[in-house]
């Protein structure tokens, strides 16, 4: 069952080649240029979207989750016991991705010391602000990298598509044309499996499905795509670049 996952993702890959060999040399460059375009601008705008879903949807519930199962006399507990109620009142999807992370009781306790509460704000405030939403944030912001991924790409590609046909010189390019497309067609392929790895790594916490959750699991191209942060290398090359002008 292991490798059915990986030998679907080739076949994507072939199958994104094969196509891209038919639309020939501009048509897939321009879905290129759209994928890489969409890349960064997603990788750009997923943090303040996730932030933005996360007040709308999830920040009242946690507080007021938190406000119902802390005591009233909250002087007596410990960073432990504060860290576990935060685990209690975590929205799921944060939770499991956080466990998944190695994010445990401990180490959230160990964060809870660190964090300098504001005497303005009571502790279940302080809790969903300083804890609960940084974890939240950071797993909403990495699935609305993939979700703005696809929505630009789908405008982009429909623009550049059209700028293409018009710029396309089939009696110039000649022959070559659906060799080059094709070779184009292998960095657009292992583009869309990259993206699709990436997502069903971060979606493995959240399956049910027993035999799919052990095919995500054993999935060499997957675990290589889980290494990889496209959001992280981006903030890398943004580092390396201004520190080189």
């Amino acid at each position: 069952m292991d490798i059915v996952l990986d030998v679907i993702l080739v076949l994507i890959l072939i199958a994104v080649v094969i196509s891209s060999a038919k639309k020939g040399i501009m048509k897939t460059l321009a879905e290129l240029v759209a994928f890489a375009v969409a890349i960064f601008l997603a990788s750009q705008t997923a943090q303040p979207v996730a932030s933005g879903m996360y007040k709308a949807f999830f920040s009242k519930n946690v507080e007021r989750g938190l406000y119902e199962v802390l005591p009233s006399d909250t002087s007596k507990l410990t960073n432990t016991d504060k860290a576990k109620y935060v685990f209690e009142e975590m929205p799921e999807f944060a939770k499991k991705q956080a466990e998944k992370c190695g994010i445990s009781i401990g180490s959230v306790a160990e964060q809870i010391a660190k964090s300098n509460f504001s005497d303005g704000d009571t502790l279940y405030q302080s809790l969903e602000s300083n804890i609960v939403k940084p974890i939240a944030v950071a797993v909403l912001k990495h699935v609305m990298f993939f979700v703005l991924s696809v929505l630009y790409a789908l405008v982009l590609v429909a623009i550049l598509r059209s700028l293409a046909k018009g710029l396309k010189k089939s009696h110039l390019i000649g022959g070559a044309d659906k060799f080059v497309g094709g070779v184009i067609g292998v960095v657009k392929g292992v583009v869309i499996v990259f993206l699709v790895g990436c997502l069903l790594s971060y979606l493995e916490p959240r399956i049910e499905n027993e035999k799919l959750k052990q095919a995500v699991d054993g999935s060499s191209i997957v675990e290589m795509c889980e290494k990889f942060d496209p959001m992280e290398a981006i903030s890398a090359a943004e580092v390396f670049v201004s520190n080189i002008k």
